[in-house]
């Protein structure tokens, strides 16, 4: 994957501020790591539907670092299951539309402010 292939998708996203490639502008294989301003009173995508130039549709799937309480089903951040409310309205849960539980991308806690894990950190 491209830096231009990242940051059109990181526009999609939310305002874009970095994408993690290498020198030559190449992602790393099949996962690139992309930094974006998201508004959070919205919920957060779990995966991405973009039109290639063939009218293909792909389906990309999304990945969050270093998130607070965040509960997948609602996509919204600040709380945890049973705080959530929107999981109790009738019809709300659809276990074939929500995540699973292991999106959320974990980071190592000793952090640094160089190489791959200065993705960690708050901005």
């Amino acid at each position: 994957m491209t830096k231009e292939i990242a940051t059109f998708i990181d526009n999609k996203l939310g305002r874009f501020k970095d994408v993690d490639v290498d020198g030559s502008g190449e992602a790393w294989g099949s996962f690139v790591r992309i930094r974006a301003a998201l508004d959070v009173t919205k919920p957060l995508r779990w995966a991405l539907k973009i039109l290639t130039v063939l009218e293909d549709d792909h389906l990309i799937s999304l990945s969050y670092e270093r998130l607070p309480n965040f509960y997948y089903y609602c996509g919204y951040l600040g709380h945890i299951s049973r705080q959530c409310n929107l999981q109790f309205q009738a019809g709300f849960v659809d276990p074939d539309s929500n995540p699973p539980f292991w999106k959320l991308a974990l980071c190592n806690s000793s952090l640094t402010t160089s190489g791959p894990q200065r993705w960690c950190s708050y901005p």
